[in-house]
């Protein structure tokens, strides 16, 4: 278990230093080896593993950019998200609209940093995805607890090429 554990972190490890050296050390990506649930899911392959998480890694690149043209385009032309408030954005053109108001006002020089929960492919072209993480404001290199969510994303593959078709972001609340 151990060796399969390092040679998943290797794997990852190589993605997302290609990735990684051309935002400078902005991005910041973990990941974990996805938990074992009882279902009908099918654990991805690790050539589907890594493009997801070479999608994850182009969206926080995106990010670390502010560059909202390329954020969005990481999505299905009908694709959808919904943020840490609730607020809901569809389609491609609506996310784009929504990040160039966000980017300059509330989340200058701001990055991203989360950690894969688990990796399930529900269907041939689907798969699921659950991370925590949050969004670092500058000078920070960790979460804030006040600052965690739960990002769930749905992925897709179409025409080659895997895109977000879906993303819902929760913050975290404990109880009490």
């Amino acid at each position: 278990m151990t060796m399969q554990r390092n040679r998943w972190r290797l794997a990852i490890l190589a993605v997302i230093g290609v990735i990684g050296m051309a935002t400078a050390g902005v991005v910041t990506l973990a990941t974990a080896e996805p938990q074992a649930v009882e279902s009908d899911s099918v654990t991805p392959s690790p050539q589907e593993r890594a493009a997801v998480l070479q999608l994850w890694a182009q969206q926080f690149d995106a990010w670390a950019r502010a560059d909202a043209e390329d954020y969005a385009g990481l999505f299905t032309p009908d694709g959808e998200m919904v943020v840490f408030d609730g607020t809901r954005v569809a389609t491609r053109a609506g996310i784009e609209e929504y990040m160039a108001f966000v980017f300059p006002e509330f989340l200058r020089d701001t990055t991203l940093s989360a950690e894969v929960e688990s990796m399930r492919k529900v269907a041939p072209q689907t798969i699921v995805m659950v991370s925590i993480g949050c969004v670092l404001r500058p000078g920070e290199i960790d979460c804030p607890a006040v600052a965690l969510s739960r990002q769930t994303n749905v992925i897709v593959k179409k025409h080659g090429r895997w895109w977000f078709s879906s993303f819902q972001n929760t913050r975290i609340t404990p109880a009490g």
